[in-house]
């Protein structure tokens, strides 16, 4: 409320205040003074309404943020305490033990390792991300032996659910990429599929070049997704519904950390689901 007086002591101004002004006017006034006045005083509620709607948004993400680290804390303590319990077992009674039992522990502590350093790489690539530090090592690369690299050291984990996959590679053109990088999106890509598949089921692999663009895309006959779950599906910190169908493990980062780095080659990533009729992911990046 901007008040309009005659009086101009300074009680009389406090107690305009004090009744719910904002701003004060005193007679006689002139009319472009009072338009400049309200065009202020409406441009502050709404940079006031902007503030409190972005502090209402970053409360929610720091819960967020909070709920997952609880989560991948106790991710991380299964994963310790099951190479810790192996670990002494092993050491205890090694000689007793036959050795198809020791092999099985080792892969158990093995399995546990790769899954905490799997969590710890994402944690520090959403940190790298978010500080805007993310950086590209771009060399010419071909992107079908990355791509074929990264089938065959996923085929186990497909064999295990006997999952088949089904792949479709052209021979595209060298590029420049950031191998390490867009080897992680195949990778992550490829996993999730196998992860989020039930057993006996087909994943299709795509590899082609159309209008100076490499698009791959890997395209599964799981579940599907929802409505609710696509729309957080490239949020940090975010929990889906949709899970592993074999409990495996999913820290939920995946997604976003692809998105970002498929981004910073200039191109997009794109997911297309049904509930029932499994769902597809696709990366177009630019030749360059």
């Amino acid at each position: 409320m901007i008040f309009i007086t005659a009086r101009s002591e300074p009680e009389d101004v406090i107690q305009g205040f004090a009744e719910g002004g904002v701003d004060y006017i005193t007679k006689p006034f002139n009319n472009s003074e009072v338009l400049v006045r309200v065009q202020t005083h409406l441009k502050m509620q709404q940079l006031i309404k902007q503030l409190e709607i972005s502090n209402l948004q970053l409360k929610e993400l720091n819960e967020l943020k909070n709920r997952f680290l609880g989560m991948a804390s106790h991710d991380m303590r299964n994963s310790l305490g099951a190479i810790k319990g192996y670990s002494q077992i092993l050491k205890e009674d090694i000689d007793e033990l036959p050795q198809n039992t020791r092999d099985r522990f080792l892969n158990f502590i093995f399995q546990s390792s790769e899954c905490m350093l799997k969590l710890v790489n994402e944690l520090l690539d959403v940190s790298v991300i978010e500080s805007g530090r993310l950086t590209l090592d771009l060399q010419p690369c071909r992107l079908k032996p990355l791509v074929e690299y990264h089938i065959m050291i996923n085929q186990f984990f497909a064999d295990k659910k006997n999952i088949q996959l089904h792949t479709d590679l052209e021979d595209t053109p060298e590029c420049r990429l950031d191998s390490n990088k867009m080897g992680q999106v195949v990778d992550n890509l490829i996993m999730n599929a196998i992860k989020f598949s039930e057993a006996n089921t087909n994943i299709y692999i795509g590899l082609k070049h159309r209008k100076g663009k490499l698009i791959f895309s890997v395209r599964d006959e799981g579940p599907g997704l929802s409505r609710e779950d696509q729309s957080k599906l490239f949020q940090h910190f975010q929990k889906l519904t949709a899970r592993p169908t074999a409990g495996e493990s999913s820290s939920g980062l995946g997604l976003a950390i692809s998105q970002k780095m498929i981004e910073a080659h200039q191109g997009i990533l794109t997911a297309t689901s049904k509930l029932n009729e499994g769902s597809t992911f696709q990366f177009e990046i630019p030749l360059q």
